[in-house]
């Protein structure tokens, strides 16, 4: 049986600067390394190395969640479960079997909740059509 060699990318200093400025603007490393083609761990080596640490960052600023929730429109829990499956995906492609639960435990419980509601996702076992989709006259 043979051995599949390691592939060696070579990452221009342009995407290393867009990687630290993501990673130190909020992103996690992971997600700015899928982002970026790199290797989680040559990114983690390159920030300590350069010395990219979110504590030295400025604090971002105070808002009011009052007023963020005023900008938040109603969406279906279908809509929301579809978004959760997709997050528990990409985390057992990362190999985090411990996010993949939660996100898991998340996604079923909102399949559930669109279940109740009337809106059920079509991963859902009690698959329903969207409103928009029925031949209801």
């Amino acid at each position: 049986m043979t051995q599949a060699v390691p592939v060696y990318r070579v990452r221009s200093q342009q995407v290393w600067d867009l990687a630290r400025d993501d990673y130190l603007a909020g992103e996690p490393a992971r997600i700015v390394c899928r982002r970026y083609d790199l290797g989680l761990s040559a990114f983690r080596i390159r920030a300590r190395k350069a010395g990219w640490r979110r504590q030295d960052q400025d604090d971002p600023d105070l808002y009011d969640p009052a007023l963020a929730l005023e900008a938040v429109e109603d969406v279906a829990f279908s809509d929301m479960a579809a978004s959760a499956r997709r997050r528990l995906q990409l985390a057992l492609m990362d190999g985090e079997a411990t996010e993949a639960q939660r996100w898991l435990k998340i996604f079923e419980t909102l399949s559930v909740l669109a279940a109740e509601a009337g809106d059920v996702h079509p991963l859902h076992p009690d698959f329903a059509l969207p409103p928009s989709d029925r031949d209801d006259a």
